[in-house]
C-alpha cells in the first residue's frame, strides 16, 4: 500500500526539502515497494493497524486522565516556539495536536495506514503538522533536522528499540532532545496493575508478541548508550504511571 501523506503549509518547503535531501531519495509517498511494513511482525503490524477507531478513547481509558494530564505538562514544558518537533510513532495525532500551538513545526510519523489516515484527520485544521507513514527504524530525513523528537509508547512495542532510538538520535540537531513515554508499571501496587492490565485485555485483547515494558532507568540506559546526556528521567501519574525521559544530544561529537 502506498504510503499517506498530507503536507500543509507552512510545513510543505521544509519537509519537501528534508525528504529530497536524504541519501535514499526516497519520499514519503514513495515506499520502498508496494508491500512496505514497519519492521515488525506481521501479526503486531495487524494489531496496532486495527486500533486506531476510537483509539484515544480507550487510551484514556486504560491509562486514566491523571497520568496523561502529568506527562503533557512534562513534555510541553520542553518545547518552544522555534522547535521542529517529530511526533514518532504518532498514533492517531493525540499529542501532535497538542503540541503544535507551541511549537514551530510538527512532523507526525507512525507505521499505521489507519493511524496515519485517522491522524490526518484529526489534525486537518492544524495549519503546520504534516502527517507521514513511515518506518521508525528509516526515517526519510538526513541527519540533524529536528529540534525534537517524541517516542510516546513506542519503544515498548517495537522489536528493536535500540534501533530505533538510534535512528532518532539520528535524525537530531546538535543540542536537540530526545524525549520519550512510556506507561510503565513502575511504582504501581499489585491491585492496580491487574486492574491496568485488566481494562487493556477488555479494550485490546492481548498485547502484540514484541511488547516490552520499560521503566525510565531501562529507556534511560538506551538514551545513554547512543550518546545521549540525560536531562530528566522521572516516573509520573497516580494510579497509571509513565516513564518519562529527556536525552540531549551533544553539540559535537
Amino acid at each position: 500500500m502506498k504510503a499517506a501523506l498530507r503536507n500543509r503549509a507552512p510545513t510543505m518547503n521544509w519537509f519537501s526539502w528534508a525528504v529530497s535531501t536524504h541519501p535514499s531519495g526516497r519520499s514519503s509517498r514513495e515506499p520502498p515497494d508496494g508491500n512496505w511494513e514497519p519492521e515488525m511482525s506481521r501479526r503486531d503490524w495487524e494489531h496496532w493497524n486495527s486500533k486506531a477507531e476510537g483509539f484515544e478513547k480507550k487510551q484514556y481509558r486504560i491509562a486514566g486522565s491523571g497520568c496523561d494530564r502529568e506527562t503533557d505538562q512534562w513534555l510541553l514544558s520542553r518545547l518552544d516556539s522555534e522547535d521542529i518537533f517529530m511526533d514518532l510513532g504518532c498514533g492517531t495525532g493525540r499529542i501532535s495536536r497538542l503540541v503544535s500551538p507551541v511549537v514551530s513545526n510538527v512532523v507526525s510519523v507512525d507505521g499505521s495506514p489507519a493511524m496515519v489516515e485517522r491522524c490526518i484527520s484529526l489534525s486537518e485544521s492544524f495549519a503546520n503538522i504534516t502527517v507521514a507513514r513511515e518506518d521508525c527504524m528509516e526515517l526519510p530525513f538526513p541527519d540533524g533536522v529536528f529540534s525534537a523528537v517524541l517516542m510516546s509508547n513506542l519503544l515498548h512495542i517495537v522489536s528493536d528499540p535500540a534501533g530505533a532510538v538510534a535512528e532518532a538520535v539520528r535524525v537530531l540537531k546538535p543540542g536537540g532532545r530526545l524525549l520519550a513515554v512510556d506507561y510503565s508499571m513502575k511504582g504501581m501496587n499489585l491491585l492496580q496493575k491487574q486492574k491496568m492490565i485488566a481494562r487493556y485485555l477488555a479494550l485490546w485483547g492481548p498485547p502484540p508478541s514484541s511488547t516490552t515494558p520499560m521503566d525510565n532507568e531501562q529507556i534511560a540506559v538506551l538514551f545513554k548508550d547512543k550518546g545521549l546526556r540525560i536531562k530528566d528521567s522521572v516516573i509520573l501519574g497516580g494510579k497509571t504511571k509513565a516513564a518519562c525521559v529527556e536525552g540531549e544530544k551533544p553539540l559535537q561529537a
